[in-house]
């Protein structure tokens, strides 16, 4: 089975893994917040699901909601409300 088969936006399944570990999640971590077995989880980072599985748009959907997340609370990260813009286009 080919592992680097690409996936939504350009992903290979290879990255599936990665992005997860990256995430700080464990197979069952993940498996739980997508509502999945681990064997489909294993099965989808070993490329055995094809690629327009639902199941794996939702993997990548939590990903990339954690990795969002992850951005926002970094250390040094600056958040501006639509009040600080506001009162910066009065001034």
């Amino acid at each position: 089975m080919n592992t680097t088969t690409t996936s939504g936006g350009g992903r290979t399944r290879r990255d599936l893994r990665a992005e997860r570990e990256r995430a700080g999640l464990t197979r069952a971590d993940l498996a739980a917040r997508v509502d999945c077995s681990l064997a489909m989880l294993g099965n989808l980072e070993a490329g055995a699901i094809p690629k327009r599985s639902a199941v794996l748009e939702r993997v990548y959907a939590v990903l990339a909601a954690l990795n969002d997340e992850r951005r926002v609370h970094q250390p040094g990260a600056v958040t501006i409300s639509p009040e600080d813009t506001r009162r910066h286009d009065a001034g």
